[in-house]
């Protein structure tokens, strides 16, 4: 079995359409386990059978029977492929998910009007809410 990266294309477009449609929702609902091993992850499926799945940018590669045999030759990533890269794009949203806090008001200091602003941005949203309410209060916001 070769196990060479290939290039995909993960996302529905004209040709191939209906066997990529299948696939994302095929593992959006089943269940899977997913687990990092070394260079990739293994998935098994509902039923108990086991991939080796790789995801690299937009290449990527399966062990499966579907990939091998189908996927493979028309760059149509397989269930397995699609539930992984679903995975890390939910974990790496969840990463970078940022919480922002805003309030503006406008002073007249002498004839100048000045506009001043208060932005708290953090990874938590009851730590951010916390500092922003806490600087509000302190600053007269």
């Amino acid at each position: 079995m070769e196990k060479e990266m290939q290039e995909l294309i993960w996302k529905v477009k004209g040709k191939d359409d209906k066997e990529r449609i299948l696939r994302i929702k095929r593992a959006k609902s089943e269940r899977f386990e997913i687990k990092p091993v070394k260079d990739g992850f293994s998935v098994k499926n509902e039923n108990g059978k086991e991939y080796f799945v790789k995801i690299d940018g937009n290449k990527g590669f399966c062990t499966c029977p579907d990939f091998q045999k189908r996927g493979r030759k028309r760059k149509i990533p397989c269930k397995h492929l699609y539930r992984v890269y679903f995975e890390m794009r939910k974990q790496s949203y969840e990463k970078t998910t940022q919480y922002v806090f805003l309030a503006e008001k406008t002073e007249k200091v002498k004839d100048t009007e000045i506009k001043v602003s208060l932005k708290v941005e953090g990874e938590s949203f009851e730590v951010a809410l916390k500092l922003f309410k806490s600087l509000k209060e302190k600053l007269n916001f």
